[in-house]
């Protein structure tokens, strides 16, 4: 039977706003970032016009496709075909996954502005859920013959990918049945209500170990700027269809998939007792916008190596993390050196034995100071674990708080650490605390 469509019923920005939500969240859509980004543009558009909006070619190709102010549309129709793409998204979208909404959204021909419709839905009977977890987009059949290197690191990251689906579906299953349970330890620190709270959505940010496996194969860093630009799924696009390398980068830099390390991360936050969730998002970085980080708490998993977001806060920060390519490498640049610090902390480097480790943790300010940040970062998988365990650890967390000062007038005040620990196998030994700044707000 057929949905009829009620366009006469009110409908709340608060549906809309969850309708968008949704679209932008589904397959499809993760896989078109510039549609995404077109849809949530003139959406946004339409939700802060009190009166009908006056959506204009013009206004989204300088907005969503960066053209200039002065930019002739007849000239350059960008928006035009790109709007027949997101009219045959939306088709798809709510043909498949968004075939049971209450709601249905559209944009008419010769128009940009979104149209918002309730749809009459036939009752059906309620259907078993199935639980389904998809972390990659397929990976094309297309051939590709590089190298051996290049083969060889591709099969690796097979396996890695297949590794940590498998425990990530796992973590999800056990989270779903409702298994984390408060732990029964002392108070949490004090940090941790400063990320949850019923003003704020909070955003848990998985690191991309696709972006990490592509630097390595190409030997160069990827910038938050390279990051924006990618299309079509893949961290890297091949500028040399001639060039293995580059071609095997750029499928490498297709999968979404992240450490085990970040997985553990949520089960944690998940168990945290007296923290309401209730407004807690797990997302990846892929899936994470600028402007997310103006109005949410956040906590961001990884380096700017694998969570290339954490690159809008180092300007407010003294520890960051670089990456020797030549020695294969990670590294803590110390930007002013207090006495007895070192200018740099290299890990396995020679200012330690092959087994240090370094991670760093630091509270700041989202990007318009009404929210907060927390970056939680490591050379490697297991450094990052180590930080892990002095917050998720109540008696080391108070321990570091007190020890360096870090509450103030009963407040915490914004701040950075940077731990040193050793390897011990696939896991670390406890950390201790190098150096500290407190920051500004």
């Amino acid at each position: 039977m057929k949905s009829e469509v009620n366009r006469n019923d009110r409908i709340s920005p608060a549906e809309k706003r969850e309708t968008v939500d949704l679209i932008l969240q589904s397959k499809g859509f993760q896989r078109a970032p510039r549609l995404r980004e077109f849809l949530r543009f003139v959406c946004d558009r339409t939700q802060e016009s009190g009166d009908p909006p006056q959506l204009r070619e013009q206004d989204i190709g300088r907005a969503v496709y960066q053209r200039p102010e002065n930019y002739n549309p007849s000239e350059d129709n960008i928006v035009r075909v790109e709007a027949r793409n997101l009219r045959r998204k939306l088709e798809e979208f709510f043909s498949e996954d968004g075939k049971d909404l209450p709601l249905r959204v559209h944009i008419p021909r010769g128009a940009y502005v979104p149209v918002f419709e309730r749809r009459a839905l036939p009752e059906a009977e309620p259907a078993p859920i199935e639980t389904e977890v998809e972390l990659a987009p397929s990976v094309p059949a297309a051939p590709l013959k590089p190298a051996n290197l290049e083969r060889m690191i591709l099969s690796l990251l097979i396996i890695v990918l297949a590794i940590s689906c498998g425990f990530l579906w796992l973590r999800n299953e056990s989270l779903q049945a409702g298994l984390a349970s408060p732990r029964g330890e002392t108070a949490e620190a004090p940090f941790w209500p400063m990320l949850f709270d019923a003003q704020h959505n909070t955003y848990l940010v998985l690191a991309d170990s696709g972006l990490v496996a592509v630097q390595d194969l190409l030997k160069r860093r990827l910038t938050l700027s390279d990051y924006l630009k990618r299309d079509h799924g893949s961290v890297f696009h091949a500028n040399d269809p001639k060039n293995e390398r580059q071609k095997a980068a750029e499928l490498i830099g297709l999968p979404y998939f992240t450490s085990v390390t970040g997985a553990r991360f949520v089960g944690s936050v998940f168990n945290l007792p007296g923290i309401s969730r209730d407004r807690l998002s797990v997302k990846y970085a892929r899936e994470m916008e600028p402007r997310d980080f103006k109005t949410n708490h956040v906590i961001l998993i990884g380096s700017s190596r694998s969570n290339p977001w954490v690159e809008l806060f180092e300007p407010r920060l003294n520890f960051r993390f670089e990456y020797d390519f030549t020695h294969s490498r990670p590294v803590v640049r110390n930007q002013t050196p207090g006495t007895g610090e070192l200018p740099a902390y290299e890990a396995g480097g020679p200012d330690g034995n092959p087994d240090d480790l370094y991670s760093t943790i630091a509270l700041v300010p989202n990007l318009s100071g009404d929210g907060n940040v927390l970056i939680v970062s490591g050379t490697g998988i297991v450094g990052t674990e180590s930080a892990s365990e002095m917050l998720f650890n109540n008696a080391l967390a108070w321990q570091m708080i007190r020890k360096l000062n870090l509450q103030k007038d009963g407040h915490m005040q914004f701040f950075e650490v940077l731990l040193k620990s050793s390897r011990l196998g696939t896991t670390s030994r406890s950390s201790e605390i190098v150096a500290y700044r407190i920051l500004q707000k």
